[in-house]
């Protein structure tokens, strides 16, 4: 999994690299989709050469967060939970 860390109220950007997963399969920013934690505010999702980036804030400090990313590709389905520490 995943962990990255920000302060409370900070919009930051998040990418993660599919491309080992998705083995040379074709997948555009429709076919991913972000579950987000309750509390947490996410904006501009782009899915670019099977790099996924996310801004992501929250003003609730102390908290953990887990976002699940899912790529759906013509032939398979890669998920991958991420989880944000939003420190006090």
């Amino acid at each position: 999994m995943f962990h990255a860390e920000q302060a409370p109220g900070d919009l930051l950007d998040w990418s993660l690299d599919y491309r080992p997963w998705l083995n040379g399969a074709t997948a555009t920013s429709s076919s991913w989709t972000v579950t987000p934690a309750v509390g947490m505010t996410l904006a501009n999702p782009t899915l670019v050469d099977g790099v996924a980036t996310i801004f992501v804030s929250s003003d609730q400090p102390g908290q953990i967060f887990v976002v699940k990313n899912t790529i759906t590709t013509p032939t398979d389905i890669v998920s991958e939970w991420v989880e944000f520490y939003i420190s006090g």
